[in-house]
């Protein structure tokens, strides 16, 4: 069975070490736009910034089961984020 992730979160100024740190745990490539790629620079300053991003992985490490659902997971990353992955009985 597999299990794919897609999760969505906002890292203001810091999105491109955040995106640098799940690739260095997760594998995968990382793709972003940065807003001067977009066209949306207001502020010459943000030119560089990350206005999105994303780290596609290759998977996840094996969950474990629990008393609700067949696969859980949980993890604190640096970046302060709680990330929690179920698989619920089909």
């Amino acid at each position: 069975m597999s299990v794919n992730v897609m999760i969505h979160r906002n890292f203001r100024g810091e999105a491109a070490a955040a995106l640098a740190f799940y690739r260095s745990v997760f594998g995968g490539d990382v793709t972003t736009v940065t807003y001067e790629d977009a066209g949306h620079v207001q502020d010459p300053a943000d030119a560089g910034r990350v206005m999105w991003g994303q780290v596609a992985a290759p998977g996840v490490r094996p969950l474990g089961p629990a008393q609700w659902v067949p696969l859980h997971g949980m993890v604190r990353d640096r970046f302060g984020v709680t990330w929690i992955v179920e698989h619920g009985a089909s």
